[in-house]
């Protein structure tokens, strides 16, 4: 059996997919629907809604099969993803007509045993910002190939799940400043503390209150207020790396998540934020006159790793003076 390669962009991949926290999630009508039409429309006893995982392949919908997940290492979906160079839609198609001939899925496991795979089409499902995340797949006990006809509805049923997919990114997403909600906050920044704790890091979580937002919007004009939170995020965007989780929990309040080296200076760090938000700002327009208070929060991830805990400490700082300074511009 011939494990399948590993994407040379898979953390940001991983990342990619953690974003949409919908691994071990409930099954969805949304994508169980997909998968009866697909099972039906090709006349196999299998139809999946696959994600590639870090060691698994994890069904977000299944027909015709009891399992949840299967190793990594025997997935038909990791080869499919392990692909990067599509230049067409067709050309996202992972096809093995006939796994007896085909040396590298031969002696797979799933193969030999149940569920029998004899056929497999994959359609590669991809995230919007173009990583490859798992497929919509079809599969047989017994060999067959694709018409032309055929793969013109795996890639319509595809693009459908796909977007089915990718609607899960912008359930986390604030509308007006396009940064992470308060959902989408706490699902990246579980993964991304569980990421430093391995890697023996820093966290630091930098905070921001706006603290005069509805008393300068004149008349509670909608449009002037969704300009200054527009012009807030590109100063922050402009400050931090995109490396780092940036996101509006509510009204007039943002959240970043940065991690560093357990050598780094949070106080210069901290301070090097400051001068830079407080220069972006005046940047941007002199007349603004925004006034925001923030502070840091840095600590072992141990300590930080409930993100639930996290934003209750935020709500606390956000009313401590002891932990916020002001800027008037």
């Amino acid at each position: 059996m011939k494990k399948p390669t590993i994407p040379d962009n898979e953390a940001l991949r991983i990342k990619s997919l953690f974003k949409l926290d919908v691994l071990d999630t409930p099954p969805d009508e949304r994508f169980d629907s997909i998968t009866r039409i697909a099972k039906i429309l090709f006349d196999v006893p299998i139809a999946l809604v696959s994600l590639v995982d870090t060691n698994r392949q994890w069904f977000k919908s299944k027909q015709g099969l009891d399992a949840c997940e299967t190793s990594r290492d025997s997935s038909f979906c990791a080869h499919a993803i392990a692909e990067s160079d599509f230049e067409a839609l067709q050309d996202r198609i992972f096809e093995v007509s006939d796994t007896h001939h085909d040396d590298r899925f031969s002696d797979n496991p799933l193969v030999i045993d149940e569920p029998h795979i004899r056929f497999y089409a994959g359609f590669v499902l991809q995230s919007t910002d173009g990583f490859n995340l798992g497929t919509l797949c079809i599969i047989d006990t017994q060999p067959r190939e694709l018409t032309d006809l055929d793969r013109k509805k795996l890639i319509d049923l595809g693009i459908v799940a796909q977007t089915t997919l990718q609607s899960l990114h912008h359930q986390d997403k604030d509308l007006i400043t396009g940064l992470y909600n308060r959902r989408g906050f706490l699902s990246i920044a579980e993964y991304m503390l569980a990421t430093c704790k391995r890697n023996d890091y820093l966290a630091s979580v930098i905070y921001f209150d706006l603290t005069n937002l509805i008393s300068m919007t004149p008349d509670h004009e909608d449009s002037f207020e969704k300009e200054v939170l527009q012009r807030f995020t590109s100063v922050l965007q402009d400050c931090f790396n995109q490396a780092d989780l940036l996101s509006r929990i509510d009204v007039s309040r943002f959240i970043a998540l940065t991690i560093h080296n357990k050598d780094t200076d949070v106080k210069q760090f901290s301070h090097r934020v400051k001068e830079k938000i407080h220069n972006q700002v005046i940047e941007i327009d002199e007349k603004l006159c925004l006034e925001f208070r923030s502070g840091m929060i840095t600590s072992l991830p141990e300590y930080l790793e409930n993100t639930g805990r996290l934003i209750d400490l935020v709500d606390k700082r956000m009313h401590d003076s002891e932990y916020t300074y002001s800027y008037k511009l």
